[in-house]
């Protein structure tokens, strides 16, 4: 069989599953979860994946589903499967039932996606082994490093694979994609300043931790700002500032959360560094005790040039040209994706658009509690990821 009916294949039979992919998503996405603590959402993709065939099993919190027929290449396909811990307000008929959390980040859409991409490649009898991670806890920033951290790549034997996340803004089916460094890493760290309360009208009977605070914040920004060159695209925010609540009471302490965003590795090291010692100086200079705790730091996500290039062009056989973005995308958010990318030989990470139609994307993005996402990409993706999988490992299609 010619590889453009092979193509031809996967795209007829997405369309053929697209009722089922999107009934499973909307199952996924009225029923959001957080964290680790994910049992509907397992139990939901375990059942699809005994009804098609597919050997799953669970690592490290997450679920690892397994297509294998006999020796060849191993290849990894990554997607999310937590929620956002946010309300929802898209106003859809499935949208969360569960007050607090909801998935306007599109994880449900991801592991349709990767749902859809295994169900093709098990009827195509692919070679080798296929992994499909259905990853915990992406929002949190630890799913990944525990699965690195307890042997997935070893286990599995993985040293090439991809990640595709679907993009609310974009027009439906425009591919995304990077080259080199895409996503920042991020540094989260608290800051907590103990100082001493009084009254409203009389504070220098006390220190006050709300003065220092905004002074602190101004001398970290400062050092980012003119201490790295600026197209470094080095990133300080303060991201909540928590502390008293009252009009006349000048409170004992402030926690600042903070994050640290960068694309190279010696910025990230020098402004942590410089970072502790501005805040040792101020914590000198009032007197008072400053404390400096990072909380989680997310190494920075490189991909492929070379695989990425071969990937794009395979995608010319499904997608029209005007449908490839011109230009390799860097984003300033993190992907703890980044864990697992790290460790392997090739890598790509590609975004697929869910916008209304194939000019248009939609007004919300991702984590706005309106977001609404086209569920036609989901089919379209699927058989993208089945298409480069099969590329990449070889098979035959039935």
């Amino acid at each position: 069989m010619k590889w453009g009916d092979i193509m031809n294949q996967f795209l007829e039979k997405a369309q053929e599953l697209e009722p089922l992919l999107i009934d499973f998503r909307r199952k996924i996405h009225s029923h959001p979860e957080t964290g680790f603590e994910l049992s509907h959402t397992k139990s939901t993709i375990e059942k699809e994946m005994d009804q098609a065939g597919i050997h799953w099993e669970e690592f490290a919190g997450s679920l690892v589903a397994v297509i294998e027929n006999g020796p060849g290449k191993t290849y990894m396909i990554r997607a999310e499967m937590d929620a956002l811990p946010m309300d929802e307000e898209s106003g859809l008929s499935f949208s969360s039932k569960i007050p607090g959390k909801a998935h306007c980040c599109g994880h449900d859409l991801n592991a349709s996606m990767l749902l859809g991409t295994l169900i093709l490649l098990k009827q195509s009898h692919v070679r080798g082994r296929i992994v499909g991670l259905f990853q915990a806890a992406e929002e949190t920033g630890q799913g990944a490093k525990r699965l690195v951290d307890e042997g997935f790549l070893e286990k599995y034997g993985i040293d090439t694979g991809m990640r595709m996340h679907v993009n609310a803004k974009a027009p439906l089916g425009r591919l995304g994609y990077g080259k080199g460094k895409m996503f920042a890493s991020n540094t989260s760290f608290d800051v907590v300043i103990h100082g001493k309360g009084s009254h409203g009208a009389r504070p220098f009977e006390g220190k006050d931790p709300v003065n220092m605070a905004v002074q602190l914040y101004n001398l970290l920004n400062s050092v980012t700002a003119r201490e790295t060159n600026v197209f470094d695209h080095n990133i300080f925010s303060i991201v909540s500032l928590l502390t008293g609540d009252s009009y006349n009471v000048i409170p004992d302490t402030v926690t600042l959360k903070c994050s640290l965003r960068t694309y190279d590795e010696k910025n990230r090291i020098y402004l942590e560094k410089r970072y502790q010692e501005v805040i040792a100086g101020m914590s000198k200079a009032f007197r008072v005790q400053i404390d400096y705790n990072v909380i989680n730091t997310i190494p920075l996500l490189s991909t492929t040039p070379d695989f990425v290039d071969k990937m794009l062009k395979e995608a010319e056989d499904i997608l029209p040209g005007n449908q490839i973005a011109p230009a390799p995308e860097i984003k300033y958010g993190s992907e703890d994706f980044a864990f697992i990318a790290s460790k392997m030989k090739r890598v790509a990470s590609m975004s697929i658009g869910a916008g209304i139609s194939p000019e248009e994307g939609y007004r919300y993005g991702q984590h706005n509690a309106k977001v609404i996402f086209n569920e036609k990409c989901i089919a379209l993706g699927s058989a993208l990821q089945a298409w480069w999988a099969f590329q990449y490992c070889g098979g035959e299609i039935q």
